[in-house]
């Protein structure tokens, strides 16, 4: 429902704690919006 209000195709977003809680969920959302997403993390093995 979200989608439709939100299309973020050619967007750039940058996410710093994405490996955990609401950063990941974050990039997610942004992810599914279209937006080409960038992923900053403590632990790598997480953000892969």
């Amino acid at each position: 429902m979200y989608k439709e209000n939100y299309n973020l195709k050619g967007k750039r977003a940058f996410i710093t704690g994405g490996g955990r809680r609401i950063g990941l969920c974050s990039a997610d959302a942004l992810a599914e919006a279209g937006a080409n997403i960038v992923i900053s993390g403590r632990w790598s093995l997480r953000v892969v």
